[in-house]
């Protein structure tokens, strides 16, 4: 994935066990049910957007980057686009929790200045 401007790295720990919590952030009717809704083919290079509303411009189109069930899923806009970036990497625990991180990249400018 290519990128620049600032990141986020947002690491939460949340009560689920490591397939729940992938369901959660990798498909659609997961993302669905606490953003806004998604169509995402579930394979890497699967065909991803983000609906912020009914009109053109409101369809945001991306992709898998890649597929990794139920451990890894990163979005961006395809092979060689600038722009948002958004991978989720879930880490199972041993106490029936696991952690969700959210790398979140492609905005913004490196520049302090800015």
């Amino acid at each position: 994935m290519v990128h620049s401007g600032r990141v986020i790295d947002l690491p939460v720990e949340v009560i689920g066990d490591v397939e729940t919590v992938w369901r959660a952030v990798a498909t659609r009717p997961g993302i669905s049910s606490w953003w806004v809704p998604h169509t995402i083919e579930e394979r890497t290079e699967g065909a991803a957007i983000v609906s912020f509303g009914p009109e053109p411009e409101m369809q945001i189109p991306g992709r898998v980057a890649a597929w990794e069930p139920p451990h890894r899923v990163p979005f961006d806009g395809g092979e060689d686009v600038e722009g948002l970036t958004f991978e989720w990497i879930i880490e199972p625990h041993d106490d029936g929790t696991c952690s969700a991180r959210l790398h979140n990249a492609g905005f913004g400018d490196d520049d302090p200045q800015h």
